[in-house]
């Protein structure tokens, strides 16, 4: 039956994990990007912690969105669905199981119901940074050697668009990916690039960019997977990179 083959779909597109902080649960809730909004879930005294793991922050650094206004529409919509607003991510503590669909429901919803208003409503930002990049890249190689929005596919599957992608002596392309200093650009962008190393069509490890400086922790987390490099340097980077 066609109802059967909906159900099965839909399924597949809810998925659930365990992590370090508890489960992160992806629902069908979907922000501007078309990004699911994912849930986590946490054992607290007393039952249940459940947020958006500051899911509308980062639609907004996506969007090139002011994290300021990001912040206000998280207030906002907290205070209109009666939820918390800890730390930049929406959140609701429930005492049992029994509450969890309903606090499921309510966080995603309003997560992208905030990030929508915020990706509206908010100056862009984060743009500005993007362009100044794309401007030193055009300045290296040829128009045709350049590509911005470029989407890898990754060990898991999923697909992850990274600012630009270039190429130089090598058939690879270069990821070059800006980042800011915020959590959850950080640990999106770590995951991009990790889950994305093994990819035939790019070089195993990219470029990223950042202007205001990262702290020691998250600094180090990008080394891991990528070459951080300094807006100032950029042109010098990317130069050493493409002459390999």
């Amino acid at each position: 039956m066609l109802c059967d083959k909906v159900h099965e779909a839909l399924v597949q597109m809810a998925s659930c994990r365990p992590t370090d902080q508890g489960v992160s649960f992806s629902t069908h809730c979907m922000y501007p990007s078309f990004e699911p909004v994912r849930i986590h879930i946490a054992k607290v005294k007393g039952g249940y912690r459940v947020h958006d793991g500051g899911g509308v922050m980062q639609a907004a650094w996506d969007h090139g969105r002011d994290i300021a206004a990001a912040g206000r529409a998280v207030g906002r919509h907290a205070s209109i669905n009666s939820l918390q607003s800890v730390e930049g991510q929406l959140a609701v503590d429930v005492p049992s199981e029994d509450w969890l669909v309903s606090a499921i429901l309510s966080i995603a919803n309003a997560s992208a119901a905030a990030a929508a208003d915020a990706i509206d409503a908010a100056v862009p930002a984060h743009s500005t940074f993007a362009d100044r990049v794309e401007e030193v890249i055009k300045g290296i190689v040829l128009p045709s050697h350049l590509v911005r929005d470029y989407e890898v596919r990754g060990r898991s599957g999923k697909r992850y668009s990274f600012d630009f992608a270039l190429r130089g002596a090598s058939r690879r392309w270069l990821i070059v990916q800006t980042i800011v200093p915020h959590p959850a650009s950080v640990s999106s962008k770590y995951v991009a690039f990790s889950d994305t190393r093994d990819a035939e069509e790019a070089e195993p490890r990219g470029l990223a960019v950042y202007e205001s400086p990262l702290d020691d922790g998250d600094a180090a987390l990008m080394r891991q997977v990528a070459d951080l490099v300094p807006f100032t340097s950029l042109d010098s980077g990317i130069r050493a990179e493409i002459s390999r």
